[in-house]
């Protein structure tokens, strides 16, 4: 019932918007009055993009949420163009919801009166009424606004936060203060006061480039939207809202200070890192025995300087085996196993377990090695050893 009801209302609004006639822009119909009026100017700068703004009131104005509106633009120059308008807080609608629908139009160049046609229709619907309006475009005023750059030889203004300058099609256009209307806001949204000073004109009240200075000084980030609203040949005028947001960097000193400290902490991470792994690695285990099964050396008791113990605490070099017969390979220790990798140096073919080896392999349990008509075994540990050994000096081994 309810949604029959939304719909009698609804094509009762539709036909009250027969009655509508351009100049008024109302409609009368049993003493339901509807109104569809143009909010924004109807005097627009060519070449520019700006909001149209249409508000509708009707007696059941919740009903304007099932509405669909669109503008067709139609130019003196013969370009046509659509827009769908929407009252949802975006894409230029200011407010959702308020009965204003709005679009952003893309001006034509051409100058003089063009036609803009509102289509109110039903959603799903492709019944839609006209509502007719004009709009003339013409050369208006244009304002730049620059902010975040240095003013050289301006430095005695105190606070300055921005420069306005005025033209139209590039030659400077002169107005006043009053013409300008600037609002500085920091970085908690609060409004700041603001002053302008002329640059050109200096103490007068009317020029084409203006300083903007605050009332305070701003520290941290700001924005500042400006525009003109003024008379301009007795039609008053309002070009489109510029706005610059400006977001301040940290002096150079902390910008400096806090990368010594980034780095310095990730050098850290990266030490403490690197000494967790070293303190994982297995020290030099396991014993050399010689063809006769003689012992040769303990592997953990080899001497070596503070340098290989720290750069290689799980490796034996083939320059430290040397002394022990054992040349031509690298050994490296885990917990129950040893790599062993063959030299680039070696020219000797270097078999384990009577296998010749070119890259690494992995000695788990006791192993030979055999290169140049010497024998020896490898054991990892001293419970691979199931026999007494015959202690050997270094000089004898080799």
């Amino acid at each position: 019932m309810k949604y029959l009801k939304n719909i009698l209302i609804f094509a009762a609004f539709m036909l009250s918007l027969n009655f509508l006639f351009i100049e008024e822009i109302k409609a009368d119909s049993g003493g339901d009055l509807t109104v569809v009026e143009m909010v924004s100017p109807k005097i627009i700068p060519g070449s520019t993009i700006v909001p149209i703004e249409i508000k509708i009131d009707a007696k059941e104005n919740s009903m304007t949420e099932f509405m669909k509106v669109q503008l067709e633009m139609r130019w003196n120059s013969g370009v046509v163009q659509y827009y769908d308008m929407a009252d949802n807080g975006e894409g230029g609608d200011k407010v959702s919801g308020d009965r204003i629908f709005t679009t952003l139009i893309s001006v034509d160049s051409s100058l003089g009166e063009n036609k803009a046609i509102v289509n109110i229709g039903w959603q799903n619907s492709s019944i839609s009424y006209p509502v007719e309006f004009v709009i003339t475009t013409q050369q208006f005023p244009t304002l730049f606004l620059i902010s975040d750059v240095e003013f050289i030889g301006y430095e005695n203004l105190e606070n300055l936060v921005g420069f306005i300058k005025t033209e139209i099609n590039g030659t400077p256009f002169e107005v006043t203060k009053e013409d300008i209307n600037v609002s500085l806001y920091d970085s908690k949204g609060n409004l700041v006061d603001i002053s302008l000073t002329a640059k050109n004109r200096v103490g007068h009240n009317q020029d084409y480039e203006f300083f903007i200075t605050s009332s305070k000084y701003i520290e941290d980030d700001f924005r500042i939207d400006s525009n003109l609203q003024m008379d301009f040949f007795g039609k008053y005028y309002e070009s489109p809202m510029q706005q610059v947001s400006v977001y301040k960097g940290k002096t150079n000193t902390n910008i400096v200070l806090g990368f010594m400290l980034a780095f310095s902490a990730i050098i850290a991470g990266f030490l403490i890192y690197m000494l967790k792994v070293w303190k994982g690695l297995s020290r030099p285990h396991g014993f050399l025995l010689n063809s006769d099964r003689d012992f040769v050396v303990d592997f953990s008791a080899i001497k070596r300087n503070l340098i290989m113990k720290v750069m290689y605490k799980n490796k034996l070099l083939s320059r430290e085996l040397k002394k022990y017969g054992l040349e031509g390979l690298n050994l490296q220790f885990y917990g129950s196993h040893i790599i062993v990798s063959v030299t680039d140096k070696t020219q000797s073919t270097i078999r384990l377990n009577s296998r010749p080896i070119s890259e690494s392999s992995i000695i788990q349990n006791e192993s030979s090695i055999g290169f140049d008509g010497k024998l020896f075994f490898v054991n990892c540990s001293e419970e691979q050893l199931g026999f007494p050994v015959q202690s050997l000096t270094a000089s004898e081994a080799v």
